[in-house]
């Protein structure tokens, strides 16, 4: 089989079962930064992986020198804005506690320390993922990198809430960074139940976008059960992912619509948009 030349942009198999952090209960799961890109110039990590039950995330108070989006999915396809647990977070070093029970995107700007997270009831397990402006994870350990967050902060500055759309084929939810007063990126999540073709933006005036395509059962991200076609390059290079997989479409090279041609099962899309 002749070589891709798009093929150094999709990442198939993405699964992975241990990383260098803090031991999480939400193996397996997908955790993207530069290293899987080996000499691509990317700009963005993210993860995405499964809460199943109640616990305190071992991750201790922290911040980072860049701006961070932790985001929780609900996972019913009919009913993606409930999120199906109940989750504390602390903010700043006088651990704040802010709490939600709905799918949500949180926002902590460049510097604001935040942990634990704890997740006081699941019934329903969800997706949990963070996405960062940079090509690593990283935290803030000089000084001066850490705010001081002596004053509290409004619920509604870091804790924001997507818009939901019901689709022919499922769900998409949307958030738009600047539209919440939050960094510029944008995450699109889509619940696909039935064969479809999804519009993806063949130009991306400025951004570059990541996809991660996923099992619809977050205790099953490895299990996606579907067949999809996406393409590349003005050539229209065409490949077909039947697995977890995370791909790239740089700024200044065109992408095309997702095609859905095959759905056993519930699958998960998802989108990020960020700057060049």
């Amino acid at each position: 089989m002749a070589e891709l030349k798009y093929g150094k942009y999709v990442l198939r198999n993405a699964t992975r079962m241990e990383l260098d952090l803090p031991k999480r209960e939400q193996y397996p799961f997908v955790h993207v930064e530069k290293e899987q890109w080996k000499d691509l110039d990317i700009n963005c990590n993210f993860a995405c992986s499964c809460v199943h039950s109640p616990y305190v995330m071992p991750d201790l108070p922290h911040s980072h020198p860049f701006g961070e989006f932790l985001y929780f999915i609900g996972s019913d396809p009919d009913n993606p804005e409930a999120l199906g647990a109940v989750v504390e977070i602390g903010i700043g070093e006088e651990w704040q506690k802010l709490t939600f029970d709905k799918t949500a995107v949180l926002y902590f700007r460049t510097g604001l320390q935040h942990a634990p997270v704890y997740v006081k009831k699941v019934d329903t397990p969800f997706y949990f993922g963070h996405m960062m402006l940079s090509s690593s994870y990283a935290k803030a350990d000089e000084p001066g990198e850490s705010e001081k967050a002596t004053t509290k902060v409004e619920y509604g500055e870091v804790i924001k809430h997507p818009v939901f759309k019901k689709t022919d084929y499922g769900t998409e939810l949307i958030f738009i960074g600047k539209d919440h007063d939050a960094m510029d990126a944008d995450i699109y999540f889509y619940m696909v139940k039935k064969p479809a073709v999804i519009p993806q933006p063949e130009e991306t005036k400025g951004y570059n976008r990541f996809g991660m395509l996923m099992g619809g059962d977050p205790k099953k991200i490895p299990d996606f059960t579907a067949e999809v076609e996406i393409t590349l390059g003005m050539e229209n290079e065409m490949q077909v992912i039947d697995s977890t997989t995370v791909f790239h479409v740089p700024v200044d090279i065109p992408g095309r619509d997702i095609n859905f041609r095959k759905v056993a099962g519930p699958v998960a899309f998802m989108n990020i948009y960020v700057p060049k």
